[in-house]
């Protein structure tokens, strides 16, 4: 039977003498549940509703009566929320639209609160529209939504958003439409990361973030991927000039500083530029492209932006193909170590010489500047490096005692915890006394200065091999570095040689590093020496330790001896040269270097 239910009494309805004890039961039960509950006839006339349905819409009793039009309620419902006409017209259109079949909807209240109604058919042309709130439901949705899509510390989309949108453009960009997708890289976080800390670091993310976003068009996506990769969806890009007016935008507004606890930060950025368009394959593919263009943008300096062409697409298949054929050399051992010496101008002798890694593929010499990075960038350093440090050990225990060796280590190969290993190994099997081995390493592994590296290197100097800082004044140039580490040797790179003795800058360089080396008791060696003006030069700023092409250029391990003679040879030729005011260049004494060679 149909039991038609008033609103009074407020809380429990008695049962007459009609009713069953489980008839009164239910009613009580709807009385007192925290869903909202109403009841409407064939009519659409009220016949019941319960305190939980009054308290959602603020309600009072008097505010309802029995047999009320339900347009009416809807009515009261919206008046007592403060909604106008139009509001009352929302509240009703899934009722006038759905008049006999089930439905459901939530509706967003003024004051914030979430409200979901359903609608279910009873027998007789009655019906039930239950309301509940979930407010606390769709928060707790809606944050785990934004969790799932955005980065926590920015805010930005994170990836997975960003993989998601991507597709998306790619599909309008089948259809005709094109996109850039831009992707972006801090050229000087690390160094702030490393020197202020990880909070420090956290907050200049932030800004960088509400740069980009202020930068970016509310059509556009900008994203962040993790530690200091960002990324734009610009949508749409109406042509390159789009793209190129964002890029810039982007690099302008990250080149300015920063302000962050009463600290001025500089960081920069650098973007590489992908287009798609109808002939985009896939995801992969755009951002390949970006990455390339990112790439190039960071060897052209930092600080601006490239856009992806055909030549980094060549320059990507070459990459493939020397990183597939690297593989095979480094298993199969096809490397070489060449030989460059390190003469002391004042004692007319070559008292050390630097390793330096060959490849010959094949009878292809692949450049170091090539293969190197890719040995970096896929860890084949590690191995790469154990055997040149095993191989230059064995080949120097060979040589005269006077005579040192310098490897060059990777930061990768640093970092990996078993370099003490290796070089322990090293030094037993050759039998090369550990004075004579010099490990070259450069200031971006220093500017991490974590427990790890302070550790190793304090444990490789116990072995009693010796260190030198190599590029010094190209990197994060600090003066700690040379009291707070064991180095016997100091590097002047070559970029402060190349224009001497024309630049006075350079050359106060250069002496100021000569000057520093002798009143901390450090060798100074000067690199990329090439003519005798440079020669000259250096000298009288007071370096007495060379390294450059004048005196010898790399040299299979076979010629070392005549190598060391002749440039023995080209020390004493300059020296006689210049006491009669007379040049020397390499190629006018070829023979006299030969036969003073032949003569040792």
């Amino acid at each position: 039977m149909i039991i038609e239910w008033m609103p009074e009494p407020e809380v429990v309805l008695e049962a007459d003498s009609q009713e069953t004890d489980e008839v009164s039961i239910i009613k009580a039960a709807i009385s007192h549940m925290a869903q909202g509950l109403v009841v409407y006839n064939a009519n659409s006339e009220l016949v019941f509703h319960n305190a939980a349905y009054r308290a959602i819409y603020k309600l009072r009793k008097e505010d309802l009566y029995h047999s009320m039009p339900i347009g009416k309620v809807i009515e009261r419902q919206a008046l007592s929320l403060g909604l106008a006409a139009e509001g009352v017209a929302e509240f009703n259109s899934p009722y006038s639209q759905n008049t006999t079949r089930s439905w459901s909807a939530i509706r967003r209240l003024p004051d914030g609160r979430s409200v979901q109604m359903s609608r279910r058919s009873m027998r007789a042309g009655y019906f039930v529209v239950t309301h509940e709130d979930i407010t606390d439901r769709v928060k707790m949705e809606n944050e785990i939504r934004y969790a799932a899509n955005h980065d926590n510390l920015t805010g930005l989309a994170n990836r997975k958003a960003f993989l998601d949108n991507l597709e998306v453009g790619l599909k309008r960009a089948r259809r005709g439409e094109s996109i850039a997708l831009l992707a972006i890289d801090l050229d000087g976080f690390k160094a702030i990361n490393d020197t202020h800390g990880h909070a420090i670091g956290d907050k200049v993310l932030k800004l960088v973030a509400d740069r980009i976003r202020a930068t970016a068009r509310d059509t556009d996506v900008a994203s962040r991927f993790g530690g200091d990769e960002f990324s734009i969806i610009q949508l749409p890009a109406q042509d390159v000039s789009d793209a190129e007016r964002l890029s810039a935008r982007i690099v302008d507004a990250l080149a300015a500083p920063f302000s962050v606890d009463g600290q001025t930060l500089i960081v920069g950025a650098s973007v590489g530029v992908a287009l798609a368009d109808e002939g985009t394959k896939d995801i992969e593919s755009l951002m390949q492209n970006a990455d390339l263009a990112l790439y190039r943008a960071k060897t052209d300096g930092k600080g601006c932006y490239r856009f992806f062409d055909d030549k980094l697409n060549q320059i990507m298949r070459r990459r493939r193909i020397v990183e597939a054929r690297m593989r095979s050399a480094v298993e199969n051992e096809q490397f070489a170590l060449y030989y460059q010496p390190i003469v002391n101008v004042e004692s007319r002798r070559v008292e050390s010489v630097e390793a330096l890694l060959r490849w010959n593929d094949n009878g292809n010499w692949i450049s170091p500047g090539e293969f190197i990075p890719i040995a970096e960038q896929t860890g084949m350093i590690i191995p790469l490096g154990d055997w040149v440090i095993q191989e230059a050990c064995r080949q120097a225990a060979q040589w005269p005692k006077h005579v040192n060796v310098s490897v060059n280590v990777s930061p990768l190969q640093f970092r990996t915890n078993r370099l003490v290993g290796v070089l322990q190994d090293a030094l037993a099997s050759t039998g090369l006394e550990p004075s004579r081995l010099k490990i070259e390493i450069t200031e971006s592994l220093l500017i991490d200065e974590t427990a790890d590296v302070v550790a190793t290197l304090h444990a490789i100097d116990d072995l009693g091999v010796r260190f030198a800082l190599d590029d010094f004044g190209t990197g994060y140039s600090s003066l700690r570095y040379l009291t707070s580490f064991p180095f016997n040797r100091l590097k002047v790179d070559r970029s402060f040689v190349s224009d001497l003795p024309k630049s006075s800058q350079h050359l106060a360089i250069v002496r100021a590093a000569a000057a520093l080396g002798r009143d901390l008791g450090i060798e100074t060696v000067v690199e990329g020496v090439e003519s005798p003006h440079q020669l000259a030069a250096v000298r009288a700023a007071g370096c007495k330790h060379i390294q450059g092409f004048y005196f010898a250029r790399p040299t299979p391990p076979e010629a070392l001896a005549a190598a060391i003679t002749a440039a023995e040879a080209m020390c004493e030729l300059q020296d006689t040269s210049a006491s009669h005011s007379e040049e020397v260049q390499p190629s006018r004494c070829e023979g006299k270097i030969l036969e003073y060679a032949a003569s040792r």
